[in-house]
């Protein structure tokens, strides 16, 4: 049987990425449609995810052009300076995972030791392979998890990685505040937060995720979503999908 403990894993996880297969050496074409756009940068594994300009036509699509080798390529469009977007014509997808889910015999007062096990994977791979410090990345976690979640999105943010998101199911309290004020990490306040709320949790309540909603809000953190479903203090697997669209 899994006790509760065991089921407030913190997940951290890259973004998905649109996937782009090359078998030759050539020149691709990108093109993504939003009329309403003030700018969109084209952001991949091939150009280091530095970015490359779109040009914008008066039929509202915005093109690029780059050269590639043949490879298998991760990329997104990056829309009005703040907004990550999957290709929508592109149902191809591919994202990477970090996950820990310390199994702890006493609380401990000190903190769970999930985060900074996730932190380490994370610097040895960020070692190894710089440029993952370019990557759009987002934090998850469950309950406890979920405020363990923050404080790891606050340093990836110090750290100038960049994080776009997190995403916080059966949460109780607004830890992702605390760590703002703790120390106001750069671009922190853009990421998108989504709450996830059992209708009938007695854990955390539908109450108690409105206050963290609020409580966000009122921090300075301008894209909140709480949504609910039908069930308790669970990990609802259809919004994990929702939130990292």
């Amino acid at each position: 049987m899994t006790n509760k403990r065991e089921r407030r894993a913190l997940l951290f996880f890259a973004s998905w990425f649109a996937l782009l297969y090359c078998v030759n050496a050539a020149e691709q074409e990108f093109r993504f449609k939003n009329a309403d756009a003030q700018s969109v940068v084209l952001m991949g594994e091939f150009n280091g995810w530095k970015g490359q300009s779109m040009t914008k036509g008066n039929d509202g699509i915005w093109t690029a052009r780059i050269s590639l080798g043949a490879g298998t390529y991760g990329y997104k469009f990056f829309v009005n300076g703040t907004d990550w977007i999957l290709d929508p014509e592109n149902l191809k997808k591919k994202s990477m995972t970090l996950a820990a889910d310390v199994v702890e015999a006493e609380k401990n007062k000190e903190g769970s030791n999930r985060g900074p096990c996730v932190a380490a994977a994370f610097d040895y791979l960020t070692a190894a392979w710089p440029a993952i410090r370019d990557w759009p990345v987002a934090s998850a976690g469950m309950s406890g998890g979920g405020k363990n979640g923050a404080f790891l999105a606050a340093e990836l943010a110090r750290e100038h990685h960049r994080l776009i998101g997190m995403l916080m199911m059966g949460c109780n309290q607004d830890m992702a505040s605390v760590a703002y004020r703790k120390s106001a990490p750069p671009n922190f306040l853009n990421a998108t937060i989504f709450l996830s709320s059992g209708k009938s949790d007695k854990i955390a309540t539908p109450e108690q995720h409105e206050y963290v909603k609020n409580s966000l809000k009122g921090t300075g953190f301008y894209k909140v979503r709480l949504e609910n479903f039908d069930g308790a203090h669970d990990i609802y697997q259809p919004h994990i999908g929702e939130a990292l669209r």
